[in-house]
């Protein structure tokens, strides 16, 4: 996988983890994520995603999906979850 070919799925790869985040956000129990940095390294075998939170407030967690470029919206599918480090009271 070249570096161009990687851009389409590290792009959906960041656009799913604020689909998930601003998702947690948006239900009606208060809920709060404050990111200190995103980061995705991208190899020819896999790609890496670290992150850090300066705040969480109500959420349990984390999803992180994918699905290859040629594939549809649809084809998104959960590739881990990741604990929250942070309150999950309501």
């Amino acid at each position: 996988m070249t570096a161009r070919s990687r851009r389409p799925l590290v792009a959906a790869l960041l656009a799913m983890l604020a689909v998930t985040v601003l998702a947690v956000c948006a239900w009606p129990v208060r809920a709060a994520v404050v990111l200190d940095f995103f980061e995705v390294i991208a190899s020819p075998d896999e790609v890496l995603l670290e992150w850090s939170t300066l705040a969480e407030f109500n959420i349990e967690g984390f999803n992180i999906y994918c699905k290859e470029a040629a594939e549809p919206p649809a084809a998104y599918h959960i590739i881990g979850t990741e604990v929250a480090q942070g309150s999950t009271d309501v």
